[in-house]
């Protein structure tokens, strides 16, 4: 008898820069669930839909583009959201917007009574 092992290969990409990969043991061929989730879930429902999940916080921050992507299936996430789509769903302080912040001049202090 011989046993083996496959593997998943995951990986996510944040802004074009930070990217963070894993694996998962098991035999995949395709995704089985019928729902993405963005940004986490209500503590109700994490132990029902991720039963070994370690990650216990929500997502809190802005998002601008997220996709997903695997072979001829190209999801805009973001569009699926806004449109309340039934195959996406997301909780925590998610923003579907990021505001751009300009940057601010250097100031000095020249005193410890120094002030704005």
């Amino acid at each position: 008898i011989t046993r083996a092992t496959g593997f998943c290969h995951l990986s996510i990409t944040v802004d074009g820069v930070y990217t963070e990969r894993a694996s998962t043991a098991g035999s995949f061929s395709m995704l089985s669930s019928s729902v993405i989730y963005v940004g986490g879930l209500a503590p109700t429902m994490a132990a029902q839909v991720l039963p070994a999940s370690r990650v216990r916080n929500n997502f809190i921050g802005c998002v601008r583009k997220v996709e997903f992507i695997a072979d001829s299936v190209n999801l805009d996430l973001i569009s699926l959201a806004k449109s309340q789509s039934k195959l996406l769903r997301y909780h925590g302080d998610v923003q579907f917007f990021c505001q751009e912040m300009e940057a601010a001049d250097p100031i000095t202090f020249t005193t410890r009574e120094a002030f704005l």
